[in-house]
């Protein structure tokens, strides 16, 4: 499963509902399911929610995907990197290419 936490909407936080609730709120949709953690590899493209995930659900966390919107010039997330296009091997976790999706 490869669910992806959409952008919000209205500006956060919204009448008390902060992004790392946002965040929460779809891990704890399928715990509440009773969805293995292996099978899901949560989706966003706010690096902030794929930290959060890794802090405080580690289990969904520590293979959460950082998506990357290529049609945008950006920096990688470590200061020191020259990647402009995409994150460097030690600010991601998986990349597509790396998943296998046959056990999913």
């Amino acid at each position: 499963m490869t669910p992806e936490l959409k952008e919000a909407l209205v500006p956060m936080p919204f009448d008390g509902f902060t992004q790392e609730m946002y965040a929460q709120k779809m891990i704890d949709e399928y715990k509440q399911a009773r969805v293995n953690p292996n099978r899901v590899y949560a989706q966003s493209f706010n690096i902030n929610d794929i930290l959060y995930w890794i802090a405080n659900e580690p289990e969904f966390g520590n293979q959460a995907v950082s998506l990357e919107d290529l049609n945008t010039p950006r920096r990688c997330c470590c200061r020191d990197c020259k990647n402009t296009w995409f994150s460097c091997e030690r600010c991601t976790n998986y990349r597509a290419t790396d998943l296998d999706f046959s056990k999913a």
